[in-house]
């Protein structure tokens, strides 16, 4: 399996890579509305680029609510899913929050990927809602005794 190099973005370049990937993934391949591949907390959050030999390749964001991370964004490039980068990009981030004191992991995601969050330890939490066109649902993860 290809290890990926996953880091918090500080410099302006990586967050437009962040931003780059969720455009060609939301907008272009989902056929999101462009605005919706921001998110009005995105000046907030913590940004993360997943990187594959020199090229990013996939993102997510963190927003901390006092015990609360809240995951969004999440997008990974058609041509290296399936390759353990999701993965890894998410275990990376659950570890993040963890050390930041986050008790419990919260995000949304397409219906459709919901086996892969449930394999890295995510339940539902409600019912599917509909969403930017697509079928959604609410996801959340214990976050004690995550380790990074």
């Amino acid at each position: 399996m290809e290890k990926f190099r996953i880091f918090v973005c500080e410099k302006e370049e990586d967050l437009q890579s962040c931003h780059d990937i969720r455009r060609e993934v939301f907008h272009r391949e989902l056929l999101i509305d462009g605005e919706l591949a921001r998110d009005p907390e995105d000046r907030h959050a913590a940004h993360f680029l997943a990187m594959a030999d020199g090229y990013p390749v996939a993102t997510a964001c963190l927003l901390l609510k006092e015990s609360i991370a809240v995951i969004g964004r999440m997008a990974v490039l058609p041509d290296y899913r399936s390759q353990g980068v999701g993965r890894q990009l998410l275990d990376y981030i659950t570890g993040y929050a963890s050390e930041k004191g986050a008790q419990e992991a919260r995000l949304s995601a397409l219906a459709s990927a919901r086996t892969f969050f449930f394999s890295r330890g995510f339940s539902e939490d409600g019912a599917p809602y509909l969403e930017a066109g697509r079928m959604h649902i609410d996801l959340r993860k214990d976050l004690s005794g995550i380790e990074r």
